[in-house]
């Protein structure tokens, strides 16, 4: 039997002793001894010569008597070696006086390793004396070659321990001296870790002067903290990224910079003015000084709304317009209009309204399966629902775990409102790579998942290239760990509830999965309830309650909200309800069927057009498509080329590149003309893929360019969009 490597780092004291030290102090060398608890008076019985007999003074906390004896007996020296111990060589003292019991005991226990039974033949019990190659001298019980019961050791420096022992190190009742007579008597166990690197310590500041300690323990300190944020950098953002953010805003002061930035955000800033001035109709900056008469403002409102008609009535586009009927339309504008003064901040005042909120969020909470405790809110869109599950799981953390730094694991397809989540709410937002089909890897996942993960996100379906990720499989992950899972269903909200009566079935994606906390849904899109409508569902009152803001001291009286907004518009409430009501089951079996079939349509048609793949699995109502390796154009050629030459506006991707179109009720009918315009772009980018290039130019660019240049660009843009005018700018 092979003994265990026993250190010194294994004497850990849990008190026991007659009396205790007043203080704790380190004096001298033999303090490298002292255990991870107080240091324990000299008792008045030392031994003689380094406390050679058990000390009368050891007092056992189980009363036993027949321990106190067996160590008492071990004060009489016998030799029950044996004839082959007996001619042991004992090795000298070769001035290692100051070596500790740790150093000793590692000699020991390899020496040890190296020996055959003492007894020979099977593993027995034994009580012999054994004297180690370095001189230390055990007395005691054995197990095989193990010390295992009550024995006394002595090493060379004069150090003693009796008492028990387990598998070659100190447990249980015993005493301790070191060479000059300070003892501690007590309970030991095992504390390997802690102790070890005491020790080590200590021996490595021996001989050191105060300040010297100081200045090494501080740039100890500062070495750690460093490499621990090294380590954190490299998990979360790459050397390179954080390089590049750290040095981005002072490359920006430098003069060369500056004047090129300046230059091209004037050159960006000119072309929006000029593209947005396009459809300026009677541009006002400044309130009329008498009001103008309701028909010329009702003309004026024709002239705009036949202007932002127009562009999408072929069924052309990707998402955006998601219904398009005009009858369905006037009847939706119809009720808005009943109630667009109402607010649902005073339910006191517009009762109904109050309902009809309840209502659109229960009917909701029924069509994701939710149970008797589920329940959710009404929101102004997608992105205040994801804000508002994130700050309710950042919540839940900090009041259930203590978790002060939160952060969320998402895909790298999460949509944006996640990270804009991590921006206003303080999360740090984790990204986990994707499979070949564009879902989540779940390896990767579960190993971003750390002590302050508060949730992690799942799509259904994710908005760049239409993949269900593995809600089921994220379900077990997020009960493994105890932490929250969101399901964002914000794209395909009225879509994949109805997919299994549309004769397209799909795994459990909803409250169904054991995991599932929280899920968003906008009915202003395949619901086709108007722009402003979105619900946010919980699994129980308890999480929506960390949702909440109250304020219980503020001046004006008691104010709580359940979401962002204070007031809020009571007519998206009031048309949703009567979108939801006006479609019913039926309705929605039926559009999603042709929407989700036109989308397998033509995920099936790209497969066969030479040059083009689909990217992703194209599951729900988005297909996304890019170039082969070898083609020699790029699917943002082929995106120009569709929108120049056959009218159709897609969305560009990155990360990987590629291009979607988000089918809707008016591009369900156009599928087939959409595979055939198609076709002709992808032949004719082939053809002259130098002759569509301002799109690849533009991400061709954002690849090449540090993230706070681009940032820059897209500002120049949000700010020629808010412009009221198409002027020059104004001055600063």
């Amino acid at each position: 039997m092979g003994a265990s490597v026993c250190h010194a780092d294994s004497f850990c004291g849990l008190g026991g002793s007659s009396v205790q030290h007043s203080e704790m102090r380190p004096r001298s060398r033999k303090d490298h001894y002292d255990t991870a608890g107080g240091l324990q008076a000299e008792p008045a019985n030392h031994g003689i010569d380094g406390a050679d007999t058990a000390p009368s003074s050891v007092r056992l906390r189980d009363g036993s008597q027949d321990k106190q004896a067996a160590a008492s007996s071990l004060a009489e020296p016998k030799d029950i070696r044996g004839s082959d111990a007996e001619n042991s060589p004992v090795a000298a003292d070769d001035g290692g006086s100051e070596s500790l019991a740790a150093n000793y005991f590692l000699r020991e226990a390899g020496e040890l390793q190296n020996l055959q039974h003492f007894g020979g033949g099977p593993l027995v019990r034994a009580r012999k004396r054994y004297v180690f190659k370095t001189g230390a001298v055990y007395d005691g019980q054995w197990l095989g070659n193990t010390r295992d019961g009550i024995g006394k050791q002595t090493w060379p420096d004069g150090a003693e321990y009796i008492g028990e022992w387990k598998n070659n190190v100190v447990t249980g009742m015993g005493s301790f001296a070191h060479g000059d007579g300070d003892k501690y008597i007590g309970m030991w166990r095992p504390c390997q870790s802690l102790l070890a690197a005491s020790l080590a310590l200590n021996s490595w500041f021996r001989g050191m002067e105060p300040y010297q300690i100081l200045r090494t323990s501080a740039l100890l300190a500062l070495a750690v903290k460093l490499l621990a944020r090294l380590r954190w950098i490299t998990r979360h953002e790459g050397l390179k990224a954080y390089f590049l953010h750290l040095v981005t805003p002072y490359l920006k002061k430098l003069p060369m910079v500056k004047a090129k930035l300046q230059k091209e955000m004037q050159k960006t800033m000119t072309d929006m003015r000029a593209k947005f001035s396009e459809d300026l109709t009677d541009p006002r900056t400044h309130l009329p000084g008498k009001g103008i008469a309701d028909q010329e403002i009702l003309k004026l409102i024709d002239e705009r709304k036949q202007l932002d008609t127009r562009r999408w009535t072929a069924g052309k586009i990707t998402g955006a317009v998601y219904h398009g009927g005009q009858e369905h339309y006037d009847f939706i504008g119809q009720v808005f209009s009943k109630w667009a003064f109402c607010n649902p901040l005073h339910p006191d005042l517009h009762p109904s309204l109050r309902q009809m909120d309840a209502e659109v969020v229960q009917m909701v909470v029924n069509l994701y399966h939710g149970g008797p405790d589920a329940c959710g809110a009404f929101t102004t869109g997608g992105t205040e629902s994801i804000l508002m599950a994130m700050k309710a799981h950042r919540d839940w953390g900090a009041a259930e775990k203590g978790i002060r730094d939160p952060n969320i694991v998402v895909c790298t397809t999460a949509h944006a409102a996640f990270d804009k989540a991590g921006k206003y709410f303080k999360i740090y937002v984790k990204k986990a790579r994707t499979d070949k089909d564009m879902a989540v890897d779940l390896k990767h996942l579960e190993s971003l998942i750390d002590s302050n993960t508060v949730a992690i996100v799942g799509s259904c379906c994710q908005y760049a290239h239409g993949t269900i990720d593995p809600i089921e499989s994220m379900g077990k992950v997020a009960l493994k760990h105890n932490i929250g899972l969101h399901v964002d269903c914000c794209l395909g909200g009225f879509l994949v509830p109805f997919m299994q009566e549309a004769g397209y079935p799909l795994p459990p994606f909803d409250f169904r999965v054991p995991g599932v906390t929280s899920i968003s849904c906008d009915p202003h899109k395949y619901g086709f309830a108007p722009k402003g409508s979105s619900v946010v569902m919980f699994s129980s009152r308890e999480l929506r309650h960390h949702m909440y803001c109250y304020l219980t001291d503020w001046s004006g009286g008691i104010y709580a909200t359940p979401t962002m907004t204070g007031s809020r518009p009571g007519g998206p409430v009031a048309a949703t309800w009567a979108a939801m009501c006006r479609f019913g089951v039926e309705g929605y079996v039926e559009t999603t069927r042709q929407i989700v079939g036109a989308a397998r349509q033509i995920a099936e048609g790209i497969r066969k057009i030479e040059g083009i793949h689909v990217v992703g699995r194209a599951e729900v109502c988005v297909v996304a498509f890019n170039t082969d390796s070898d083609a020699g154009f790029s699917c943002y050629a082929v995106a120009d080329c569709l929108k120049q030459q056959f009218g159709w506006e897609l969305a560009t991707c990155q990360n990987p590149a590629c291009v979607h179109l988000a089918v809707t009720l008016l591009t369900a009918k156009n599928a087939a003309q959409f595979l055939a315009d198609l076709e002709a772009a992808v032949q004719t980018a082939r053809e002259n893929p130098k002759g569509f290039t301002s799109t690849a130019g533009m991400y061709g660019m954002a690849a090449t360019l540090p993230a706070g240049f681009i940032e820059d660009a897209v500002g120049a843009y949000v700010d020629a969009m808010s412009e009221a005018h198409a002027g020059p700018a104004p001055a600063a």
